[in-house]
């Protein structure tokens, strides 16, 4: 696997750890889910977004 096929998990993760701290002070309470579906949604488009354009 290439480093622009990681490159979606990569954005994934990073979407998941800065979405926690916004999701904090959107709800003042952390949403687990909602934070987890942003990040697969992240991890999914870049993927299909890295396929089409490469």
């Amino acid at each position: 696997m290439t480093f622009p096929y990681l490159y979606s998990l990569y954005m994934g993760i990073i979407v998941f750890l800065f979405g926690l701290p916004v999701n904090y002070f959107m709800f003042r309470e952390i949403r687990w889910k909602y934070t987890l579906v942003m990040a697969i949604s992240m991890a999914i488009g870049t993927f299909i977004g890295i396929l089409l354009f490469e």
